[in-house]
């Protein structure tokens, strides 16, 4: 997904939510947590897709989709 500048590599969990990214060190096949992506509003999320991370590694962006649904009932009715 993206090398770091130090050579790890950078690799998501595409499709779920909330969508983890790790570091891995390719010398010595060492993985650890880098960070978990979720929106403020975790509303009716249902996956992250497409993570971006910046050349100097504090920036990034992801896309995620949402879907959110109205419920009505009604009573009474002729």
């Amino acid at each position: 997904m993206h090398w770091s500048a130090d050579g790890q590599l950078f690799l998501a969990a595409l499709g779920v939510f909330p969508g983890p990214v790790y570091r891995r060190n390719l010398i010595t096949g060492r993985i650890e947590p880098w960070r978990t992506l979720a929106p403020s509003d975790p509303t009716g999320v249902q996956a992250i897709f497409g993570v971006l991370i910046a050349d100097d590694e504090r920036s990034y962006v992801y896309v995620y989709s949402r879907g959110l649904n109205d419920l009505y009932l009604a009573r009474d009715v002729r």
